[in-house]
């Protein structure tokens, strides 16, 4: 019985062994390995990407593959990211479809011409980007090694969006020439956090914050009621009468 206990011992502690030296190593748990999973998938899809071509030079001297690998090839990448790219593709084109729209003339920005800054300018080249972006992302399904040129797209995007916000702060103090609605759409969609604490915090629209403000401001003053100081309490007990 002692030898069939030294025998199982280790059969049942090796496990929780394993985990603790897991653990003291730093493997990875929870969110690292969904982070690697994704990571993971990424890779997968553009291995399958370049592998579902059959053009000399997108592969190494004498390793294109075949036609029927190709195609296996492709069928696996439509399966791990066709519905993905179908869904970035809509986003992308519905925000570069607005971004163009509010980059235009409208009642509130027809005098968006004295705006200091082409803001007008740059909300439309970022919604061209983008609609370049979703027009590559259904390319891909046709052809998936040109998903490669996401790269270039994604440095002009961030490019642009840098611009575009740097302008819109500093046409802070001239945002009613720029025009309301280019002004928020271009502080919108630059930055989104940057847009609600502006908007929360010191609107450039803002009367009735502003008034709001103001008037608490005021009434707090009023409400501190300064103490009289020690020579206008001695005036006043020398000028009072003894009774």
């Amino acid at each position: 019985m002692a030898s069939d206990t030294n025998e199982a011992t280790p059969l049942i502690a090796r496990p929780i062994e394993t985990d603790r030296n897991d653990a003291e190593e730093g493997q990875p748990n929870g969110l690292s390995r969904l982070h690697t999973s994704m990571t993971d998938l990424h890779l997968k899809a553009n291995e399958h990407a370049y592998l579902s071509s059959t053009v000399p030079q997108l592969h190494d001297e004498g390793k294109a593959p075949s036609a029927e690998d190709a195609k296996a090839a492709y069928m696996v990448f439509l399966v791990t990211v066709g519905p993905i790219l179908c869904c970035m593709a809509a986003v992308f084109g519905v925000v570069g479809y607005l971004a163009i729209h509010y980059s235009g003339t409208t009642d509130d920005t027809k005098d968006s011409s004295e705006c200091p800054f082409p803001l007008a300018k740059c909300l439309f080249y970022y919604g061209c980007v983008l609609c370049c972006m979703g027009v590559v992302f259904l390319l891909s399904l046709v052809f998936p090694p040109i998903y490669a040129c996401m790269t270039c797209f994604q440095c002009a995007l961030q490019v642009v969006m840098i611009c575009m916000l740097v302008m819109t702060l500093m046409a802070y103090g001239q945002a009613r020439q720029c025009g309301e609605t280019l002004w928020w759409a271009a502080l919108i969609f630059s930055s989104p956090p940057i847009a609600c604490c502006v908007y929360l915090c010191c609107s450039p629209f803002g009367h009735a914050k502003a008034a709001i403000f103001l008037s608490y401001k005021a009434l707090t003053a009023s409400a501190i009621v300064k103490p009289p100081s020690y020579k206008a309490t001695a005036t006043v007990l020398k000028s009072a009468s003894p009774v």
